[in-house]
């Protein structure tokens, strides 16, 4: 409560106008950007391991690959589960954690089994 006794009342709304759009040529940049990184990461994910580690053992190879590239190819080839789940979550986004377990009207569908159990 303040010095008054009067509670502190929150108006609606955000009187400053929100985010500021982005300029087109930077929107242009981040959509090609994602685009890449996409391409990237399907590339990577088709190879075999042994063609990833031999292209990972070729410096020169190597020497053309973009960070992002070598990140991706070092996740996939050391098998680290915490980074491949990052870059997968990102590209194909998050997996459900929860289960709705409903029918097609919407009911319980362990309501649903439980019916039709006892009309056999």
């Amino acid at each position: 409560m303040s010095k008054t006794g009067k509670r502190h009342v929150f108006q609606k709304g955000n009187k400053f106008g929100g985010r500021k759009p982005l300029p087109a040529d930077l929107r242009e940049a981040i959509n090609q950007g994602k685009e890449q990184l996409y391409r990237d990461v399907l590339s990577i994910r088709s190879m075999t391991m042994d063609s990833a580690k031999a292209y990972k053992k070729d410096k020169e190879a190597r020497g053309m690959l973009s960070l992002g590239e070598t990140y991706i190819l070092q996740a996939y080839v050391k098998l680290d589960n915490q980074a491949i789940k990052t870059i997968e979550d990102r590209v194909f986004g998050k997996a459900i954690e929860t289960h709705s377990l409903t029918n097609s009207e919407g009911g319980d569908l362990f309501d649903t089994f439980l019916t039709n159990l006892k009309e056999q």
